[in-house]
C-alpha cells in the first residue's frame, strides 16, 4: 500500500483471489473437514455414549467398552465435555462462529445497527438451543455457557444504544458496564477452573490411595 496507494485490492484479480481463498477455506476446512468428523462421530455414537458413561460416572462400577475405542478416544476432545444428547455440540459451536463471521463479512455494506441485529438473532437462537438441549456434561458448564451468551447479548444491545446516543457520559457508562460484565464472567471462569483442577487432583489422590491399599 505504501508503494502503490492507488491499488484497489477489492477489484479484479485481487477480488477473485480473495473469493477463491475464502471458498477453499470455508468449504474445504469449514464444511468438508468438520462434516467428515461429524459423520464419524455419528457412526460411532454408541461407542462414544459408552465412553461418556465410563468417563463421567463411577469408573469403578462401569466397565470400559470392550470394543476397539482407539479412534473414539483420540477424538475425545470433540465430545469429552458433553452429555449423550450433545455429543455433537462442538460442531454447533463451530457453526455459530462461522455464521458470525459470515454475517460480519456479507453484511459489511449494511449499517452497524442492522449488522448487530443479525448478530443478536444468532445469539438468541443459540440461547434457545442451549436452554433446550443442555448439552454439557455438568450443570456448571451449561450455566457458564448460558451466562456467556447472555453477556454477549447484553453487550451487543448496549452497543446499539451507544451507537444511537450522542451523550459521551452515557456512552462511557455503557462501556464501563460492558467491561464490568465481561470481567466478572472472566473471574467466574477462572475460579471455576481452579476449583475443577483442585477437585480433579483431590479425586486422583484418593483413587491412588485406594489403589495403593488394594496392592498392600
Amino acid at each position: 500500500m505504501n508503494f502503490e496507494p492507488e491499488l484497489e485490492c477489492w477489484k479484479g484479480s485481487h477480488l477473485l483471489f480473495g473469493m477463491l481463498t475464502f471458498g477453499l477455506s470455508f468449504f474445504g476446512w469449514g464444511v468438508a473437514f468438520h462434516g467428515f468428523l461429524l459423520r464419524n462421530l455419528t457412526k460411532k455414537k454408541h461407542i462414544i455414549h459408552a465412553l461418556m458413561d465410563y468417563t463421567w460416572k463411577d469408573g469403578n462400577n462401569i466397565e470400559k467398552p470392550q470394543e476397539d475405542t482407539k479412534t473414539e478416544e483420540m477424538m475425545s476432545f470433540l465430545w469429552i465435555s458433553y452429555n449423550k444428547n450433545g455429543y455433537f455440540w462442538e460442531f454447533v459451536i463451530i457453526a455459530r462462529k462461522v455464521i458470525m463471521i459470515l454475517v460480519s463479512v456479507i453484511t459489511i455494506n449494511l449499517s452497524y445497527k442492522w449488522r448487530t441485529v443479525l448478530v443478536l438473532l444468532v445469539i438468541l437462537a443459540m440461547i434457545r438451543m442451549q436452554i433446550g438441549w443442555q448439552p454439557y456434561a455438568t450443570k456448571a458448564f451449561n450455566n457458564l455457557e448460558i451466562t456467556s451468551l447472555l453477556i454477549i447479548y447484553v453487550s451487543a444491545n448496549l452497543g446499539l444504544l451507544m451507537d444511537a446516543i450522542s451523550d459521551d457520559y452515557v456512552k462511557s457508562a455503557f462501556s464501563t458496564v460492558i467491561v464490568i460484565l465481561n470481567s466478572i464472567y472472566g473471574a467466574i471462569c477462572i475460579c471455576y477452573l481452579l476449583i475443577s483442577l483442585y477437585r480433579t487432583r483431590k479425586s486422583g489422590n484418593a483413587k491412588d490411595a485406594t489403589e495403593a491399599k488394594k496392592h498392600n
